[in-house]
């Protein structure tokens, strides 16, 4: 299993994260939150799973909740 690499994100792939995870918004109201095309949200999800190494909002989900302390840290 590859670590982590919250880090390695950028702050804009950091707000989408938040925006599935915490907040559990679909992709139409990210895109209208975040004045961005769907197809620019498409890609952007698939730059975070590829950076962390999930596959899906689900694992990503499963993931942010074992490294909470960590994002919280990094945040701050």
């Amino acid at each position: 299993m590859k670590p982590w690499r919250w880090n390695e994100l950028t702050e804009k792939e950091k707000q989408i994260c938040r925006l599935v995870v915490m907040e559990r918004k679909k992709r139409f109201a990210i895109q209208r939150d975040m004045g961005i095309s769907k197809t620019n949200l498409a890609r952007r999800l698939c730059i975070i799973y590829l950076k962390l190494d999930v596959s899906d909002k689900t694992e990503l989900a499963f993931e942010m909740g074992k490294h909470w302390k960590e994002i919280e840290a990094v945040a701050k």
